[in-house]
């Protein structure tokens, strides 16, 4: 016969049958087990745990938070995930203590050496006065899957760019005939218009390759001092013939303190551009025909940490149901003229440079902010 004992009871194997018998075990055995397999449960999870007070030092991490990121008790959480010693910008702890409640953000950090893309859920816990006494973030590496997030809105993009080359090709043959037919005539204002075809579909092939470029090339590895109020001084004046002749008045306050961005700039010039064109783009479109346009675009340093690049305009704005679609898949509401991945590579560049990106819209119009760190962690 064979005797072990299981949880709360021993186990009897003979040849017949297997008897379960109750022993009998104070609460403080009990107590015990279940604090013994909380914590195995605890150590073993595959993500980043910690339990942190209500000043964000950890006082408890996991196995593979130690391993990952070495001795971080005593330690604040922008310490270890930001390598910074300010709290970060929209800290999503400090939202969780404020409002009672979980939440969840994704952010790009480096581990050992490499850049991670996290998720952060971040759970208040309160005591029977519902005072907040302890924060348990968890932490899941999602790099994987937005790798193959990413093949596959590459991949649908590419069919789709097909497609629309495919058109374009056909406009400035088109535009390429009429430029014939005209030098043939003798008819400067044919010539003229054939040829405005061919510029106007030469920048949207030369578009769509920028997009596609920027939104398939890795984290930024050219970095330098970038001065944003340049970028956006020299946007607006590239600009100026466009938005003149559509009759958009556009307002800069740019704040002469904010610091240069460490980051790479010809990534973060498209970036903006493509917010800016945007809200040109939306005053355009507009079918209820305002009296008059205006795009205010905006810098301001917050806390000597990073800056906010603000772009505001008056034109129509994104619709309820597609709010939810701006920064996913191949998507645009400018047809024939729109690549589908401007929001797109212009998330991936601010979020590859440690920054965040929101946007408000109303019939009114719509604002886009980002924000941006001075130093990429």
């Amino acid at each position: 016969m064979n005797l072990s004992t299981y949880s709360n009871s021993i186990i009897i194997n003979t040849n017949s049958k297997r008897l379960l018998l109750p022993v009998k075990k104070d609460k403080e055995d009990l107590l015990k087990e279940e604090l013994d397999l909380y914590k195995f449960i605890y150590d073993e999870l595959p993500c980043y745990v910690s339990i942190q007070d209500t000043c964000f030092h950890i006082l408890r991490a996991n196995k593979k938070t130690l391993k990952d990121f070495g001795n971080v008790i005593g330690k604040h959480c922008y310490e270890v995930y930001n390598n910074s010693n300010k709290l970060c910008h929209q800290c999503t702890i400090e939202k969780a203590s404020i409002s009672d409640k979980p939440h969840v953000h994704e952010q790009n950090v480096t581990i050992n050496g490499e850049n991670a893309r996290l998720l952060f859920k971040v759970i208040p816990v309160f005591d029977k006065q519902e005072n907040l006494i302890r924060i348990v973030e968890i932490v899941s590496d999602i790099t994987s899957l937005k790798h193959a997030q990413k093949l596959e809105i590459v991949s649908k993009t590419i069919s789709e760019m097909a497609h629309n080359i495919k058109n374009v090709i056909s406009l400035m043959n088109a535009g390429s005939y009429i430029v014939e037919k005209g030098i043939e005539e003798a008819e400067q204002e044919r010539v003229k218009n054939g040829w405005l075809i061919i510029q106007k579909n030469i920048k949207r092939l030369s578009d769509t390759v920028v997009h596609l470029i920027n939104y398939t090339k890795g984290k930024p590895t050219n970095l330098q001092a970038v001065n944003l109020n340049k970028i956006i001084e020299d946007i607006v004046s590239t600009l100026k013939d466009k938005t003149d002749s559509e009759h958009i008045k556009v307002k800069l306050s740019l704040d002469k303190e904010i610091k240069p961005v460490t980051g790479d700039e010809d990534g973060l010039y498209h970036a903006i551009l493509n917010l800016i064109r945007n809200a040109v783009d939306a005053c355009i479109m507009d079918k209820n025909r305002k009296t008059h346009y205006l795009i205010s675009v905006k810098s301001k340093d917050y806390k000597e940490n990073g800056c906010f690049i603000t772009v505001k305009d008056n034109g129509c704005g994104i619709s309820e149901k597609n709010k939810n679609k701006i920064f996913k898949d191949f998507f645009t509401t400018k047809p024939g003229t729109g690549t589908g991945l401007g929001l797109l590579t212009t998330e991936k560049t601010v979020t590859a440079h440690g920054g965040v990106i929101s946007f408000d819209s109303s019939r009114n119009g719509t604002t886009f902010s980002i924000y941006l760190p001075y130093r990429r962690n």
